[in-house]
């Protein structure tokens, strides 16, 4: 056989052994890293997933205790009267059940009296009207969290409106434009009295809203969750 037709024969086994084997490597090394970096993702997801289960397992605690204690209160109700039933009843059986001996008789008539001013006191005994338990004080800290996010949307998009301002006017600081420049300060003087008015703060801490404070802990309370409110009525 001519030896350029088992060179042309070999050069598939040399692709395998050569730049096949290569390939393959890369490929293994590159679907070892995704799963690694889908392990990493994972990872931090679970990691924000505990601290968000966290966070809401201590609103529900908070929550069922303030539960607790209004129907704590509903039971102190309940058992007064469940308690003015049950002597109804024992003075009921107490009237009606049967004499048969002249002592016993003697007895019932004896405690006639004693028996008819408990009759009379239980008769008189007032019934409360519909007892109701307010549920408006009931904490929702849920509705805080979301009107916290969606105001802090509104303070990311004025501070971008604000940045794009300022930038405008370095970039024209150059031009010969001295009114312009002193209706965009005006203007950006009014949207800082618009950005003060949704500034927010740590009722507790003082430590301002931001990226980075909103999932952080205030050393105040304990290391609980900052509670946020509008700046300005903190102030008044």
């Amino acid at each position: 056989m001519p030896i350029e037709r088992i060179s042309s024969r070999s050069q598939p086994y040399s692709l395998i052994d050569g730049k096949l084997a290569a390939t393959r490597a890369s490929q293994l090394r590159a679907m070892t890293d995704l799963e690694r970096e889908s392990d990493r993702v994972k990872a931090a997801s679970d990691a924000i997933e505990l601290e968000a289960r966290q966070y809401t397992q201590e609103i529900i605690d908070r929550l069922q205790v303030e539960t607790r204690r209004k129907t704590a209160l509903l039971r102190v109700f309940s058992h007064n009267i469940q308690a003015t039933v049950e002597e109804i009843e024992t003075f009921s059986r107490t009237i009606l059940e049967k004499r048969q001996s002249a002592k016993e008789l003697h007895n019932f008539v004896q405690s006639f009296d004693s028996l008819l001013r408990l009759g009379n006191s239980l008769a008189q005994r007032q019934t409360p009207e519909k007892i109701t338990v307010t549920t408006d004080d009931l904490p929702k800290e849920i509705e805080g969290q979301k009107r916290i996010v969606k105001r802090y949307g509104a303070l990311d998009d004025l501070i971008s409106v604000k940045d794009a301002m300022i930038w405008y006017l370095l970039q024209e600081r150059n031009y010969d434009g001295s009114k312009e420049a002193e209706n965009w300060a005006a203007l950006t003087d009014k949207y800082a009295e618009a950005l003060e008015q949704f500034r927010m703060e740590c009722s507790h801490c003082l430590v301002p809203l931001s990226p980075t404070s909103v999932n952080t802990h205030c050393l105040e309370t304990g290391n609980k969750r900052h509670q946020f409110i509008n700046a300005k009525n903190a102030i008044a």
